[in-house]
């Protein structure tokens, strides 16, 4: 009888321990699925505006570089620049040309990095390829561009430009 008791016992404290784990095991997977929640949703606000001027830079970097006459170039990226940023895009300091001459270019391979220094600045460096035709006489190079964007208003523009590197490659 003692025995049938006590085995009655341990059955009663093994069915209440392995219910408690249970109820636990859902209150930890209710709370996981919580917490990988807000920290999908405080990513996502995080690169919000990261992503925006990013796409910024390359709507800006296709316009620049993607063009069949260099009058083209300049109207096209417009839109993506402040007055600054604009005149920074001039070589040395020039006026842009009010002709176009016959020079196509072309990109690939473009990749962007960025660092945000506050909420309405951030740099970005694009490196890319790009093919460059004058006069029938294709040139290809690898090129790095800094670029400093800044929110105006609720749109992000680009406000000065900075080729870092150009270097000509093998076709």
């Amino acid at each position: 009888m003692k025995y049938k008791k006590l085995i009655i016992a341990a059955a009663i404290v093994v069915v209440a321990a392995v219910l408690y784990f249970v109820q636990l095991n859902k209150a930890i997977a209710k709370e996981q699925q919580k917490n990988k929640h807000f920290q999908e949703e405080i990513a996502s606000l995080k690169n919000t505006e990261v992503n925006k001027a990013q796409k910024t830079t390359e709507q800006f970097i296709q316009a620049f570089f993607n063009y069949d006459n260099t009058l083209d170039r300049y109207k096209n990226i417009k839109t993506y620049t402040t007055e600054q940023g604009y005149r920074s895009t001039f070589p040395s300091g020039m006026e842009p040309p009010t002709k176009g001459a016959d020079i196509r270019s072309r990109i690939n391979e473009l990749e962007i990095f960025e660092k945000k220094y506050s909420k309405n600045e951030i740099t970005t460096i694009s490196t890319f390829k790009v093919m460059t035709t004058f006069n029938d006489v294709p040139s290809t190079s690898k090129m790095v561009i800094k670029t400093n964007v800044v929110k105006v208003g609720s749109e992000w523009k680009i406000d000065d430009v900075t080729i870092l590197s150009s270097q000509g490659t093998s076709n």
